[in-house]
């Protein structure tokens, strides 16, 4: 993995964090630092797609999220509980030295 890569998958850990705590939002692609990476490429490369076999992070908690309800909020107990499994699902990609 590039030190690139790595600070990527570190960054999307720090916003999911901000959004399962309610100081941080989903922009997409637009505030997600491995998006800003992989995106354009149609994914490619993405740890993410790696571990799914899927682009756009389908086959992740971010997909549930994505198919969220607008009607409910962000800030239920359900929505709270996808942003974790996001987290916890993206600290998977992290080598096992790199999980800090």
């Amino acid at each position: 993995m590039t030190p690139t890569t790595l600070k990527a998958i570190k960054g999307s850990i720090r916003k999911w964090v901000k959004i399962s705590n309610g100081t941080g939002k989903d922009q997409g692609p637009d505030n997600c630092p491995l998006c800003k990476l992989f995106h354009a490429k149609k994914c490619k490369g993405c740890p993410v797609a790696t571990v799914t076999g899927q682009i756009e992070c389908e086959g992740s908690p971010y997909q549930v999220w994505s198919e969220f309800p607008l009607e409910e909020s962000i800030s239920s107990p359900r929505s709270i509980a996808i942003a974790e499994a996001e987290v916890l699902f993206l600290k998977t990609l992290l080598p096992k030295k790199a999980h800090t």
